[in-house]
């Protein structure tokens, strides 16, 4: 009597631990989790393929580039292996002078050449694609 009940307790914990979870032969489930790419690999996917990255926030890492100047100058995040993608001015664009004793606020031009780390959402505008920074980080 005893082994017996052993016996469907075994059983009944073989069926609740196969029925409970370890489900990776079901399709589009992964035993292992996906590993996320770093932000300096990250600026060229999002880069080569902006489309599928619209509305998600991402963050990625680059050299800041300029393009055109006044009124409209055009920034772009760049790996320096081809790979660039616009971002939206975080600060001023240019500024204006502050009051006697004030302090002087940042501007675009202060982060031209310098090696980033940029979080935004990835949105359509126009015709291109464009990094809404919400965040800047100087490396």
């Amino acid at each position: 009597m005893v082994h017996t009940r052993i016996s469907l307790l075994a059983l009944l914990c073989v069926l609740c631990f196969g029925a409970w979870g370890c489900s990776a032969d079901e399709p589009g489930t992964s035993p292992l989790p996906t590993p996320i790419p770093e932000p300096s690999d990250l600026l060229s996917l999002v880069a080569s393929d902006p489309a599928a990255y619209v509305g998600q926030q991402v963050i990625v890492e680059g050299v800041l580039e300029s393009e055109g100047g006044m009124p409209n100058p055009a920034f772009y995040l760049s790996d320096g292996q081809g790979h660039r993608l616009a971002t939206s001015a975080w600060v001023a664009i240019e500024a204006v002078q502050p009051p006697q004793g004030g302090v002087q606020p940042k501007t675009m031009s202060e982060f031209v050449g310098k090696q980033l780390r940029l979080t935004g959402e990835v949105a359509r505008a126009g015709e291109r694609y464009l990094l809404e920074v919400s965040s800047a980080l100087e490396k």
